[in-house]
């Protein structure tokens, strides 16, 4: 895993130059599809969570 590689809002990853198998497809939000084949439905949101 690169850092160059992750589809995410930060630019860094813990997993960074781990080897692993196999890759995330699909990710689903509240029953919604919001990445799939490589590509993200900027139109399904899901909600802030903001910490403590």
């Amino acid at each position: 895993v690169t850092n160059g590689e992750l589809q995410t809002r930060v630019n860094w990853s813990p997993y960074h130059g781990m080897e692993l198998k196999g890759w995330p497809v699909q990710t689903i939000v509240n029953g919604q599809t919001v990445f799939l084949n490589g590509e993200v439905d900027k139109s399904v949101r899901g909600r802030e969570i903001s910490f403590a």
